[in-house]
């Protein structure tokens, strides 16, 4: 402790979100447990898909800093309720309502208590901004919310920034207009882009893009979720490990780190500890000087001729890959995409046996290899950033390899050696 910190009167280190590190970082440099459909809970009466066990308040102080909320106005399901905003799923049936004042007023209650956390909501709105508006104002919460104006939708404040002007609650409105003069309604697929919610297993969980949000805005929602929430599904979702694991995939794919980690049922597993690794992987990278290009992982043998893609395609986009195999990878065929949209073939080994051309999807790429290989590159299987599984290719001979890049590093190439079989393979990996 400096004789500084121990004169009556100075301040203590400003912490933002938990810790000093985020005071400096942008609001979209920062990573933030989620909660799916956050208002659904078993302690609160939810019989209809309910998505938590816990209040919002609990899930609040469990660090839980962004809530998934749908907004609705009484249906004729449900005339007989009092005119206002409610939270619920698209019916607002008898048992399965909420007022938002009510939930408002805990989270302004928290921030009260809090003053050095942000917190978000991510709003699938169905009512009127003025309505929206008016809520906030009544229960006093408004002064809180975070304005972001829409010439500026790029230009985040720090964490730092926005805890000293006390705008530490931010709001994400779905159907909020980009043309609107409100800029305490965030426009939210102007702001940000997701991943697929329509899940219903693991291997359903991707990194594609849903079409809402472009990719390259500056906020990521990754629905780590399924949309029937279930507590063994959670349990089976919210390990920390696979989240981390997915985080990474999707920040290769999509170019950007993950902001909100939604999960259902959120003290199963532990979204808050993936949350704060996938945060200590931003705010302190890997050293810069590692090598830009990098070649591993070759497997196989030393006949035939050898190839390097990585000399010519370093700058392209592999947009698919043909393989030939029967019982061995008789020859592979990579298509590759200029920066100007012309696409070239580069051919390796043969032509033998049957062909099968695995198409890359828009913002897809490959992030690790595996198979079986002695003399030659007997098996072949690829390993996609989005996880969609694909096909084996060949025959089980020879020893089995798995070779995944490391973190940082984007697919560039194969290398290897080839003439009527695929003799060997790796890969060439250039730093993001």
């Amino acid at each position: 402790m400096t004789r500084a910190s121990l004169e009556l009167g100075a301040a203590p280190p400003l912490s933002c979100n938990g810790s000093p590190a985020f005071c400096n970082l942008r609001y979209d440099q920062v990573a933030y447990a989620t909660t799916h459909n956050s208002f659904a809970t078993t302690s609160g009466g939810w019989t209809i898909l309910p998505a938590q066990t816990y209040s919002i308040r609990r899930q609040l102080d469990d660090g839980i800093r962004a809530l998934m909320l749908d907004l609705h106005y009484p249906s004729a399901w449900t005339s007989w309720l009092p005119w206002g905003v409610y939270l619920c799923h698209s019916d607002c049936s008898a048992s399965n309502y909420d007022r938002l004042g009510n939930q408002l007023r805990e989270i302004g209650r928290f921030l009260d208590e809090n003053p050095n956390e942000v917190v978000t909501l991510i709003l699938e709105n169905y009512v009127d901004p003025m309505d929206l508006l008016d809520e906030l104002q009544s229960y006093g919460i408004f002064h809180y919310v975070h304005w972001q104006w829409r010439h500026r939708l790029r230009e985040w404040p720090t964490l730092g920034d926005m805890i000293r002007a006390n705008k530490r609650l931010v709001i994400l409105d779905d159907h909020a207009s980009d043309n609107a003069g409100d800029a305490w309604d965030i426009p939210m697929w102007s702001v940000a882009s997701e991943t697929n919610f329509d899940v219903n297993r693991r291997d359903e969980l991707t990194c594609l893009p849903t079409g809402r949000g472009n990719m390259d805005n500056p906020l990521f929602l990754l629905n780590h979720f399924t949309s029937a929430p279930t507590q063994a599904m959670a349990a089976n979702f919210n390990g920390a490990d696979f989240i981390v694991q997915r985080a990474r995939q999707c920040r290769v794919a999509r170019g950007h780190m993950a902001n909100f980690i939604a999960v259902n049922f959120h003290e199963i597993g532990e979204v808050a500890g993936a949350v704060i690794r996938i945060n200590a992987e931003a705010t302190f990278p890997p050293p810069s000087n590692r090598p830009p290009v990098i070649r591993k992982c070759e497997f196989g043998g030393l006949g035939g001729l050898q190839f390097d893609e990585g000399v010519r395609t370093i700058n392209d986009r592999l947009v698919a890959v043909r393989v030939y195999s029967g019982n061995y990878i008789d020859g592979l065929t990579a298509v590759y995409e200029r920066p100007d949209g012309q696409r070239y073939e580069l051919a390796h080994g043969g032509q033998g046996g049957t062909p099968f051309t695995l198409e890359l999807q828009p913002g897809e790429t490959i992030v690790g290899v595996s198979g079986h290989a002695g003399n030659y590159v007997d098996g072949l299987q690829f390993l996609l950033s989005s996880g969609r599984p694909t096909p084996f290719f060949g025959g089980n001979g020879g020893g089995r390899f798995d070779c995944t890049f490391d973190d940082g590093y984007l697919f560039a190439g194969f290398i290897g050696r080839g003439d009527r079989y695929l003799d060997r393979l790796g890969l060439v990996g250039r730093l993001r």
